[in-house]
This record gives C-alpha cells, structure tokens and sequence, in this order.
C-alpha cells in the first residue's frame, strides 16, 4: 500500500503542476480577492483589503483558511501563480492518496459478512483516480480558488473516520462510535474545514447529530451507555465551536460584529434572488446563462435608493451615474430609507440580505421554484455555454458527468451492505448539506466540487462491481 500511497502521490502532484504550469494567466488572476487579502495579511499583519486611502482595512467578505495559506508562500509581499500551482499540486496530492486511503477502509467493512467481491481491491484506485481527473477540480485547480482545499479537507475527513472506524470494528464491532481523542480530531478537521467554506457547518452539524443518533442506536445491542453517543457527538461540535468562535471573536474585534461566517452571504443570497434573475427564470430560457447585465447596473446603484423595493428594480440605472459617496457620507451619512447611518462592510452586507428577503417575501412561489432550478443547477452535468468556453471541452465534460451520476446511483444501489459505514453516511450528508445551502444562496457547478471525493467512491464500487453482476446475470440466463 506505502508503494501505491508514493506512487498516486507523485502521479497527481506532476499532473497537477503541469495543468497549472500551462494555466498562468488563470492563476494571475485574483476573482474572489483571496490573492489580495493572502497579501495584504503578508504584507501589514491585517487580515483584510488596502482601501483607496492605501490603508489596510480588515474584512471578513472571504473565510480566512485559504488566504492564510496563500500568505505563507508570498514572496517579496506577493503570491506568484508558481506558489499557486505548487500548494493547488499539493493540495491534489493529499486529496486523491486520502481518497485511496478512506475507500480502502470503506472496503474492508463488511468483507467478513458476505460484503466483499473479488474485485473490491479495485475500488480504492478507481476512486482516487477519478479524483484525479475530475473536470471540475481540474478546472478549479487552475484558478485562485477554494475548491481544491475544501476537496482536500472532505476527502481527509473521509479518510479519518474511516481509519476509526475500521479501528473500533476491529476492537469492539462498533462502529458508529469514536472514543473522545478521536472525535476531538474529527471536529478540529471540521472546524477547519468551516474555515475554509461556511457551508461546512450545515456539514458539521449533520456528523454531530448522526455520530449521536446512529452511536446511540448502536450502543443498544451490546448493553453500552447511550449517553457516551452522545458525549462522543457534544466532543465533536465542542471542538468544532473553538474555530468557529476564534473567528467570530476576531470579527467582533476588527469588524465591530459577531459574522461567524462572511460578509459575502448578503450578496451571494441577493444575486440569488432578484426580480432580474427572477424574470429570467419567467421566461423559461433557464437552461441558458443568465445575462447579469441589468443586475450589476441596479446593484451598482444600491445606495441611490431603497433596495427593498420593487420601485428599485422596476427602475432603468443603465444610464444613471453611480453616486461616489463622500467621506461623511461614509462615515455618518444617511443612506436615504434604508435604516443605516454608516456604510461599512457589515451595513452592506445586512442591506443585501434585507434586499432579497424583501424579494422573497414578495415573490414565494418564485422563491422555491428558484430553489428547485439551483438544485438542479448545482448537480446538472452539462455546463452553460458562455463565452470563452470550448464547446467541445463542456461536452466532453457534461457526458462524463452523465456516465459519474449514473454510476453513483448505481454503487449506492449497490453498497446497500455498506450503508451504516460512517464514510457513507457521513458522505450523504455532506450531498444533503450541499443541496440545501446551494439552493438557496447563488449557485453552479463548481460549488459541487467538495463532494468529489465521497462520490467517487460511490462511482468506484459500481464500476468494480458492475462486471461480477453482468457474469452472474448471463450464469443465471
């Protein structure tokens, strides 16, 4: 295993690296600002943007994991796009041998009560190899972004509780339980991984409550406690909580309020949901991208009246000129209705998030149809076509997904033996957790990326099984 380990390793780090090394001017590129807050945190010790008055200014509009990491490997106060490709290469590294590692655990399980095929052996391969060449992480690894640390972490998680869980079988034929020390570890890769994606945290407390609720059914037949299930669960989120609450108190510092997870949500809910976007989805042209155009120029005027009116966005700003706010204006003016008298980063943010409850009080229906399109948006296989975008490439890559999808039904299907591993559930949840951020905050593809790794495996088993059942259905013909 140590040989296969070094070998998948080495194999992803080059690949990776040469993706990278061919995709520069993508990696020059900074479109979330994570590059510019790794640098001006490198450069001045403030987590946080340089403002025009060339002053450093704390934010919390990114969760700080990924920036942190970027700030280690500036150089000179910069992040080069060779740093980028070497930690992305890394990052890829660590996520497929974690994969190999968490499928061969979810392998092992059940082998002794009739579980196992001939071709189980494979699985662990097959998975980190379909890591390796996910489309999605490919694309992503050539992009200053968090998807390849936040596919890292799900796929270290993956690996951890399975390492424990083969332990306790082993030990105890328990296996939906952890002892204290290792939940401690579990909830600490969870809270780093929050602190990396917020959505995480919709992830953590679905581990908490089912290492409760399944420990707990476990515990029943061999006569042990059921409040250690839950004490096991209450170590988990105890643990997770600490990052969490280093990072919320860091906010109330520098920011002046507790945001436990960014000031990015308002505006990711408000894009969401808008009467552009929701005429869009009236006109029933949803499977084409949506034109942003109107939005951006409303929501570049959103101090030049009340954003939580329909009277706002029935309005044309197309030719109306952007109001540069003065100094008093920003420092004690009076944005007109809209309840605040100052605009700092936190205000925005809790306009956004008034804005599209506003919108989403008015428009109900709208709201969860809107739901059930970025459902289907976040796990639709083919990308939209926009500019720039190779067709034959988004082709290639849509069919994959048609043939990943349906070999995931298929393993899950087939691993029903297997349903009770924590990699499973835990793996279910994290998809549910997904689905039910994503469609209600603004969404795509690549928001999927995180979950890769637990679906591989999925894909893994039905592609190794597959052969065994086509056998034993002509043997039975």
């Amino acid at each position: 295993m140590n040989r296969i380990v070094v070998i998948l390793f080495v194999a992803t780090v080059c690949v990776r690296g040469l993706i990278g090394l061919a995709s520069f001017s993508s990696l020059s590129d900074d479109p979330d600002a994570y590059r510019a807050i790794a640098e001006t945190l490198r450069s001045t010790g403030v987590y946080g943007l340089v403002g025009s008055d060339g002053q450093p200014h704390p934010t919390a509009f990114r969760p700080p994991l990924y920036p942190i990491l970027l700030s280690m490997l500036a150089t000179g106060g910069a992040v080069l796009p060779i740093a980028v490709v070497l930690l992305h290469s890394l990052m890829a590294g660590v996520t497929v041998v974690a994969t190999y590692l968490a499928a061969g655990y979810f392998v092992q399980v059940g082998a002794d009560r009739g579980g196992e095929s001939d071709r189980d052996w494979m699985i662990p391969i097959v998975a980190s190899a379909l890591v390796v060449i996910d489309p999605i992480l490919v694309q992503q690894s050539r992009m200053v972004m968090t998807e390849t640390l936040a596919a890292m972490l799900v796929a270290i998680v993956l690996w951890w509780i399975g390492r424990e869980a083969q332990r306790r079988e082993d030990e105890s034929h328990r296996l939906n339980r952890l002892d204290l020390s290792s939940a401690a570890v579990l909830g600490g890769l969870l809270g780093l991984a929050f602190l990396c994606r917020p959505t995480f945290l919709v992830w953590a407390a679905f581990v908490v409550l089912g290492y409760g609720i399944l420990g707990a059914r476990r515990s029943i037949p061999t006569m042990i406690p059921i409040r250690f299930a839950w004490k096991t669960a209450a170590t988990i989120g105890l643990v997770f909580a600490i990052p969490l609450c280093l990072w919320t108190a860091r906010n109330v510092g520098q920011m002046g309020h507790p945001i436990w997870g960014t000031s990015h949500g308002g505006y990711t809910l408000l894009l969401a949901n808008n009467p552009k976007f929701y005429d869009y989805l009236r006109s029933g042209s949803w499977f084409s991208a949506w034109q942003t155009d109107s939005f951006f120029d409303a929501y570049a005027h959103r101090y030049d009246g009340d954003i939580r009116t329909e009277q706002f966005w029935d309005t044309d700003w197309t030719d109306v000129p952007v109001r540069s706010l003065s100094n008093d204006q920003q420092d004690q003016g009076n944005l007109g209705d809209q309840g605040m008298s100052k605009v700092t980063e936190v205000n925005d943010d809790r306009m956004l998030y008034e804005g599209a409850k506003a919108v989403i009080r008015r428009h109900p229906v709208m709201f969860v149809y809107s739901c059930v399109v970025r459902t289907c948006r976040l796990w639709a296989p083919f990308p939209h076509l926009v500019a720039g975008r190779s067709v034959l490439l988004s082709l290639i890559a849509g069919l994959y997904y048609v043939a990943f999808f349906v070999a995931v039904i298929v393993g899950v299907k087939a691993m029903r033996h297997r349903y009770r591993h924590p990699i499973a559930w835990t793996s279910f949840a994290l998809v549910l957790a997904l689905t039910i951020v994503h469609s209600v905050y603004w969404t795509n593809a690549r928001m999927r990326a995180p979950a890769t790794p637990c679906l591989a495996i999925f894909v893994a088993v039905a592609v190794c099984q597959l052969p065994q059942r086509w056998n034993l259905k002509k043997r039975l013909a």
